[in-house]
């Protein structure tokens, strides 16, 4: 479970800190807010996540 915790502790964390730095939710003023912090979150998974998550290869 470390794969799905690391990831998810980047969800939670990249999303609060965006809040913070907007002072709502993102996407709230837009599409771009959103997808934006997104983006983010998916940059968070692969740096930090990427010793702990396993590469699977799909059938």
């Amino acid at each position: 479970m470390p794969c799905v915790c690391c990831k998810k502790d980047c969800w939670y964390s990249i999303a609060a800190a965006a809040t913070h730095e907007l002072g709502h939710m993102p996407g709230e003023a837009g599409e771009r807010e959103a997808l934006a912090t997104l983006r983010l979150i998916r940059a968070c998974m692969i740096s930090d996540c990427a010793d702990v998550c396993l590469v699977r290869v799909p059938f």
